[in-house]
């Protein structure tokens, strides 16, 4: 319905916000090796709850999980860094931002094919898993 999904429009956009406002904090007591696991641990329980949710109401902790996860990205460019020469950083930057704006592009149309492809079948969760 049209309010379920403004409400779960507005509790994404929160869980980002905080999400990327946590990385300053968590930066204090954590490696950047150890943000990035957890970020993608995160997404990985994210998307895992969604492809098993059988009910729209199940899909209100995927976001959690989600912010949680957008603090993987500034330590991956962190971690990336420390990895090049400083006369090499700035490709290194425009590279990680060219995959990260083709991957935008690409994984929207891609996920919204299998999502149409298997909406019918009794497994409706199964390109989350991909």
């Amino acid at each position: 319905s049209a309010p379920a999904t403004a409400v779960y429009s507005l509790v994404g956009a929160l869980c980002t916000f905080i999400g990327y406002s946590c990385v300053q904090i968590v930066r204090l007591c954590c490696t950047e090796r150890m943000i990035a696991m957890c970020g993608f641990g995160c997404l990985c329980c994210a998307f895992l709850i969604a492809a098993l949710a059988t009910q729209p109401h199940e899909f209100f902790v995927v976001p959690v999980f989600l912010a949680l996860g957008k603090m993987a990205s500034p330590s991956i460019s962190s971690l990336a860094a420390s990895c090049v020469q400083p006369s090499q950083l700035g490709a290194m930057q425009g590279l990680l931002g060219s995959f990260l704006t083709i991957g935008e592009g690409v994984g929207p149309l891609a996920f919204g094919a299998a999502l149409s492809a298997v909406t019918a079948t009794s497994h409706p969760g199964m390109p989350f898993f991909a």
